[in-house]
């Protein structure tokens, strides 16, 4: 009967057998087994303030008594409710790694727990300067032991210590991003990473450089010169005002840098001077210049007229120039003559023939289209002889004879 009454309890009631506990599941077996109280318990007598429960029917019908009275019930010991054992619930911690510039940090799952996050943070003793700079940076990182710092320019670290100070220095002007990554050994998905901006400045005027060093410039013509000014890294330092000037034999130039050059072609040293200042500190820098000819203007031949005895030589000079006078270097000019004077070498030497007389325009020097010329006179050489014509004349026709004095080429050297 006992299997049925519980299998009857749990079909119609599960929920308040639960509830009732297995004291209460007990009593109603025993009540239903018609087994009487014990002779101390009243099954009317409840405490006070108590609701009184008893089955709704009986189980069965089955409520036996003897004639006498009822039956003593034994003594029960009643067992304590079994605690139900909890149900565990799963817990999950998310890990994400930030970007740049934000820390790491654990969130837990809603009705989860979360462990402790990576938490990554720095400090820098100075952000800018000028170079050198250099900077402390304390790591006030959390829950890691492992770092590694990248300063930004090309030089990293390594160290394993929380509250560790790290130094770097920092020679090349610019902006720099530091950046520490952070991570627990053992964890190899998990890094935390935190950033600072390090703006280093040039440092103080070291030298001056004047550009260009040595230019051609063509006579009368002009050229742009520019300062610039570096601190001992070679960092380039912007904003100083420079002072410029010229040898007054090469040019000018203004306060813009552009120098206009003079007429005289040459070359000039220390032409250009350069002055620049920052506090006390004061540098020179100095340029050469070479002033070059300009376009081909003319051809300058000398001797422009010359008398040659006969096999005589001259030597003739041509220049090519530009408009203001300057030769034009390694000119190569072409000669030409009168046959009838002689010769001419490509240096220009005439050596005069044997034939006598006046040659204008004789000798020619040209350079392209450009061309200069000069007169030759070649002199007959000494008397070698006089001749006097035939004549055809009638008796007593008055005549006039010409005598002829020649050299020895045969020209006339006295009429």
């Amino acid at each position: 009967m006992l299997p049925g009454v519980v299998t009857m309890l749990k079909a119609r009631c599960p929920g308040r057998l639960e509830l009732l506990g297995w004291s209460f599941l007990l009593l109603l077996i025993l009540a239903g087994c018609g087994l009487p109280f014990r002779s101390d318990e009243n099954p009317g007598d409840t405490p006070q303030g108590e609701a009184t429960t008893t089955p709704s029917s009986e189980v069965d019908g089955d409520k036996s008594t003897d004639a006498g009275g009822p039956t003593p019930t034994p003594p029960l010991q009643q067992k304590p409710d079994p605690t139900p054992t909890p149900k565990v619930l799963p817990t999950a911690t998310v890990v994400s790694t930030p970007e740049v510039g934000s820390s790491t940090s654990q969130s837990p799952i809603s009705g989860s727990q979360s462990g402790t996050g990576l938490q990554a943070a720095l400090t820098a003793s100075v952000t800018a300067g000028q170079a050198p700079l250099s900077v402390q940076f304390t790591n006030l990182s959390s829950n890691a032991d492992t770092f590694r710092w990248d300063f930004g320019d090309g030089e990293i670290a390594a160290t394993n210590l929380t509250s560790e100070t790290v130094a770097h220095q920092y020679v090349k002007a610019g902006t720099y991003e530091v950046a520490l990554a952070i991570a627990k050994t053992g964890d190899d998905t998990s890094i935390a990473l935190a950033t600072t901006t390090i703006v280093v400045e040039p440092g103080l005027l070291h030298r001056i450089v004047l550009e260009p060093s040595n230019p051609n410039v063509i006579a009368a013509g002009s050229e742009q010169f520019t300062v610039k000014a570096f601190d001992r890294f070679g960092n380039v330092i912007s904003g100083l005002a420079s002072e410029l000037s010229a040898g007054d034999s090469a040019g000018q130039i203004n306060a813009g840098g552009v120098f206009t050059a003079s007429t005289k072609a040459g070359q000039y040293e220390a032409a250009i001077k350069a002055v620049v200042t920052q506090g006390p500190a004061t540098e020179t820098a100095t340029a050469d210049v070479t002033i070059e000819p300009g376009v081909l203007t003319e051809v300058r031949l000398k001797p422009d007229t010359v008398g040659l005895n006969i096999g005589e030589s001259q030597e003739f000079t041509a220049t090519a120039v530009d408009i203001y006078g300057n030769p034009l270097p390694n000119a190569r000019l072409t000669w030409r003559i009168d046959q009838r004077i002689g010769t001419i070498s490509t240096s220009g030497l005439v050596t005069a023939g044997n034939v006598a007389g006046f040659y204008e325009n004789g000798v020619t020097a040209a350079l392209l289209s450009v061309e200069a010329t000069a007169s030759i006179t070649v002199n007959p050489d000494s008397p070698a002889k006089v001749t006097i014509p035939a004549v055809l004349v009638a008796a007593g026709e008055p005549v006039t004879l010409e005598a002829l004095v020649l050299d020895q080429y045969g020209t006339i050297s006295v009429r």
